[in-house]
């Protein structure tokens, strides 16, 4: 197929319990003018089978097959073969709200003649209690300054690039690929492409659903000698690097508090095998001059629970200073509870 408008890009990785319904939210769109280009990471389940029945019965989805590498390495793989004009990711497990998403994000980039478009998220299953609390306070913050268009200076946020259209001259021209981490790949991937589009068009529209797994899972990050935390932490420094060399100043700070947020550091203290690496990135977070005091107490305040602060009052000041960990103490004091 050539000159379709969207290329819809899927890695695939032992997904055949979803990919069924992930494919016909994709084929179900009323643009009709897409490639479905899926890349088989190595599955050992049903996920290629259920990608060959889908091959034979509509033309527009070409299947390509590979090692396992990776979601990163996937995704290249794709963008290496598309055809399209424009490109937008999903992932195997989750799908599309309505028939309506590539039709909407294609005429925002239409339109507004900007390199990007984008949408708000949805967590499903709409019960289960961590999409509630998740959706409740997603719409309370909102997903963006404002609707229309939003330049670099007003947007940098680096998270949430499934909700993106792109423009594929846009990401062949810089470039941009993603990491070839297995895991935490796509905001660095995102951050390049606002740093060089520049400008993206915001919609006031659902376009992406993203599936959480049955039961709650709790990332043991000391498993495997830190393996996963080790990646972690090297996905985050190198797009707080990033951040610093484009002078994002907005990207620097809302990297270093989804970081806080995600890692926790429960239980940190100076005999964990990766205190140094802690001290390291929390030393490159004070060094830009980036940081004002709310960015401080909002990025510790989401790291350390009430507990934690009170255990590890000495470990924070010496990942920090006194006076930061004095600061933060007196701030968790008077608001306990709110």
């Amino acid at each position: 197929m050539t000159g379709c408008r969207v290329s819809v890009v899927i890695p695939v990785y032992n997904a055949g319990q979803y990919l069924g319904e992930c494919l016909d939210s994709v084929l179900g769109q009323t643009m009709k003018e897409i490639e479905v280009l899926c890349v088989d990471d190595g599955s050992t389940d049903d996920s290629a089978k259920v990608l060959a029945d889908y091959a034979a019965r509509d033309a527009r989805v070409k299947v390509i097959s590979q090692a396992n590498a990776g979601p990163g390495a996937a995704r290249n793989r794709a963008l290496d073969a598309v055809t399209g004009e424009n490109v937008v990711f999903i992932d195997p497990d989750d799908f599309y709200p309505s028939c309506h998403v590539l039709e909407k994000l294609h005429d925002a980039l239409s339109e507004s003649g900007c390199p990007m478009s984008a949408g708000k998220i949805r967590r499903v299953p709409e019960g289960d209690p961590r999409a509630v609390k998740y959706n409740s306070s997603y719409d309370r913050l909102r997903s963006y300054p404002h609707c229309g268009l939003l330049t670099l200076d007003e947007f940098q946020t680096p998270f949430r690039y499934s909700c993106y259209m792109f423009r594929r001259s846009l990401l062949d021209n810089a470039g941009i690929r993603f990491p070839l981490w297995r895991r935490f790949q796509d905001p660095l991937f995102l951050a390049k492409a606002l740093v060089a589009g520049g400008r993206i068009f915001a919609i006031d529209e659902f376009v992406y659903c993203y599936r959480l797994p049955k039961t709650p899972t709790r990332v043991d990050w000391d498993a495997n000698g830190c393996a996963r935390l080790r990646e972690f932490v090297k996905a985050y420094d190198e797009l707080l690097s990033f951040a610093v060399e484009h002078g994002c100043r907005k990207m620097f700070v809302e990297t270093a508090v989804v970081l806080g947020h995600e890692l926790r550091f429960h239980g940190v203290s100076a005999s964990h095998p990766m205190w140094g690496e802690f001290c390291r990135i929390i030393g490159n977070i004070r060094r830009p001059g980036f940081m004002r005091p709310g960015d401080w107490m909002s990025l510790f305040g989401r790291i350390w629970p009430d507990g934690v602060l009170r255990r590890h009052g000495l470990d924070i000041a010496r990942m920090t200073s006194w006076w930061t960990a004095l600061k933060l103490y007196l701030w968790r004091m008077t608001n306990w509870g709110r």
